[in-house]
């Protein structure tokens, strides 16, 4: 928390327009006021000392400039959006934490300019060009410093909001439906909004694995993040669902952070202990960095916690299964799979795990068992999980296919193939099993 180094606020740039105006006197009109600032230099030194105590950035100093009323000055930092000046209603604030996201930085800001009424950026360090970049989309931009806490730097942008719902994004998402999200914008009625976060894809770029997120809440609730990793806003009051519209999460980046890892580590070091919550999430950083023995721990002692999340006690038992799977214990992955049949019903990903287990265990007949039960599962997006669409879909139907044909059953297995096709009508393992069922069939024929 910055306590002793504020940065400058718009609050500060409208109380200092003000002292400019004691100083000059009563004046009369804007045009009288610029003329005035232009020809009595010795402002600047007024507030000379004042910049240099709270560290005033240029774009703090071109703000202040475009409240006094010199919106000629914008030439000198052209921006992509129109400022609000404080009293203005504003609808939704767009509120984002980045550090080095020069890459990607402008395509989320460029998807989101049209909806958001103001852009809060809170920078934790860059040293690339994001704060260039960010400056070409608006003059709302803080520095905080990074004390490996996301909470507490998201809190900090929540802080800075000036609209009346505050909505939040990370650099490389983006927004690929604007106009469902100005309709969403025009009717906002509640505390909390959810919308589906879409976070993996296929080769043609739809959707493969998506779960929904708090995207938009109200700003006089006073919600917070908690967390200091794999942060999450506690919400309450009216809180609705909706389908649509979506946020996109385009990564480019090549490998899987060890970030979120390491400051787990930190916090057992620091504290001795995680929350339930982050027990939960350190076991599957665990598993995603190669610890599966540990990860082994600490889902068993997670799927004893009576009060934990039904949703995340399924995940739990899915990773323990796949960490005993890791590390070569078939049988324990199987028992471990089937714990989250406790929860609810087979999920569909869970049945595609166990019918991978089966396959190396070389029982083909209960691998198809359970690569069918994938296929007959009902899942959508409200089923309040991780969804994987393609497990209730392509991935099983296509994994049939191969297992009927080892069988002998050819007939049931080009049905199969038949079936991914509808799934995936272009996909490289459809088109070439559709070749090799073709020219099967020619053999059949000619014998």
């Amino acid at each position: 928390m910055l306590l002793n180094n504020k940065p400058y606020t718009q609050e500060m740039q409208v109380l200092n327009v003000k002292k400019c105006k004691i100083i000059f006197g009563k004046l009369q009109n804007e045009v009288y006021c610029r003329h005035i600032w232009l020809k009595c230099s010795f402002v600047l030194n007024f507030f000379g000392s004042f910049f240099s105590k709270n560290a005033i950035l240029p774009r703090e100093i071109h703000a202040f400039y475009l409240n006094f009323g010199m919106t000629d000055a914008s030439s000198a930092h052209p921006l992509h959006i129109n400022r609000r000046k404080v009293g203005e209603d504003l609808k939704l604030s767009l509120c984002m934490i980045v550090k080095n996201e020069a890459e990607v930085l402008a395509r989320c800001l460029s998807s989101a300019k049209n909806i958001a009424d103001e852009i809060v950026i809170v920078d934790t360090g860059s040293s690339d060009t994001t704060n260039e970049i960010a400056g070409t989309f608006t003059d709302r931009i803080f520095d905080f410093p990074w004390c490996d806490d996301f909470s507490a730097a998201r809190n900090f942008a929540f802080s800075k909001a000036r609209g009346e719902y505050i909505f939040w994004l990370d650099a490389d998402d983006v927004i690929e439906n604007e106009e469902e999200f100005l309709k969403l914008k025009e009717k906002l009625d509640a505390d909390a909004i959810f919308l589906p976060y879409h976070t993996a894809f296929d080769e043609s770029g739809k959707p493969t694995f998506s779960f929904y997120r708090e995207r938009i809440v109200k700003r006089a609730c006073g919600f917070l993040w908690k967390g200091r990793v794999h942060e999450t806003i506690e919400v309450s009051g009216k809180t609705i669902y909706l389908e649509k519209p979506a946020v996109f999460h385009r990564s480019v980046k090549k490998e899987y952070s060890k970030r979120n890892f390491l400051l787990y580590e930190k916090q057992l070091a620091e504290e001795g202990k995680l929350s339930l919550r982050d027990c939960f999430y350190y076991g599957r950083e665990l598993y995603y960095h190669g610890e599966f023995a540990r990860a082994v721990d600490i889902f068993e002692d997670y799927l004893k916690e009576e009060t934990a999340w039904k949703n995340d006690r399924i995940e739990a038992a899915k990773f323990l299964g796949k960490a005993y799977r890791r590390l070569g214990k078939k049988e324990e992955a199987l028992f471990s799979f089937a714990k989250s049949f406790a929860f609810a019903l087979p999920r569909a990903e869970i049945c595609c795990e166990m019918a991978l287990v089966f396959e190396e265990k070389g029982d083909l007949k209960a691998a198809v068992y359970w690569y069918q039960q994938a296929l007959l599962t009902r899942e959508n997006l409200n089923t309040g999980t991780f969804f994987a669409k393609d497990m209730s879909g392509y991935f099983p139907a296509i994994r049939l296919c191969v297992l009927y044909d080892r069988l002998g059953e050819f007939k049931k297995a080009e049905a199969m193939n038949e079936l991914a096709g509808k799934f995936k009508p272009e996909d490289a393992s459809y088109l070439y099993n559709k070749r090799y069922f073709r020219n099967k069939n020619k053999e059949n024929r000619i014998e």
